[in-house]
């Protein structure tokens, strides 16, 4: 299969009422990319419900735990979602790997990319070694990378590599979606609203 060539965009064409905003460069590099990630890279879909009446109980009680210590700190829904999916990944050695054109790149930890919305665009700081942290710590280590991304102040390596990604709608009240893999990771969970049934 021989994958379309691009071709050079015709003009936009306005007409009363329309302006035109140019792309930032953020916004002109994600499209690229996620072009790039979906010709390039193999996606298969799965979906499936999950009753959450336990994580909501833990989330429940580790904010308790945390605001009897004292602690600003509360955990979110995506925090345990986040903690859930690296302790799958870390219990599943052939989910621990990412692709290279020369082999399969073992992973010793499991890397998260948390897709972060910004005005400018779309960012994915990486919660570093998320299966070994608390819940508490990934809580805090997910608050910290969403506050620099919002602040613009990620370094590179905050931002690049991981094993795999995460993308949340769910406070949106989207149900569900398919998220695209964001190179090198190897896979990404998406995540809908928490609905009563």
């Amino acid at each position: 299969m021989t994958p379309a060539i691009a071709t050079p965009s015709q003009p936009a064409q306005l007409s009363h009422g329309m302006s035109l905003e140019p792309h930032n460069s953020m916004r002109q590099t994600i499209a690229r990319r996620l072009v790039d990630a979906k010709q390039t890279v193999p996606h298969f879909y799965l979906e499936t419900c999950c009753t959450v009446d336990a994580l909501l109980a833990a989330r429940k009680e580790l904010n308790q735990a945390l605001e009897k210590a004292g602690s600003e700190l509360r955990a979110t829904i995506n925090d345990l979602i986040v903690k859930a999916y690296a302790l799958g990944i870390a219990r599943t050695p052939e989910a621990m790997v990412t692709w290279s054109d020369e082999g399969l790149i073992r992973h010793e930890s499991v890397d998260i990319g948390l897709a972060v919305a910004l005005d400018k665009g779309l960012i994915t700081p990486i919660i570093r070694n998320a299966a070994q942290l608390s819940a508490g710590a990934l809580a805090k280590a997910t608050k910290q990378a969403i506050e620099r991304a919002r602040e613009g102040k990620l370094s590179f390596e905050e931002y690049s590599g991981g094993l795999a990604g995460i993308s949340n709608l769910g406070m949106y009240g989207v149900s569900s979606f398919s998220a695209i893999i964001n190179p090198p990771q190897s896979m990404n969970l998406a995540v809908g609203a928490v609905e009563k049934n």
